[in-house]
């Protein structure tokens, strides 16, 4: 979860890389 938090931080772009790696985990 902390991922998508991180994403959300960084950017819209960083946002999709976030929900990738939840589906890939």
């Amino acid at each position: 979860m902390e991922k998508k938090i991180i994403g959300i931080d960084l950017g819209g772009t960083s946002i999709k890389f976030a929900i990738i790696s939840l589906e890939g985990e």
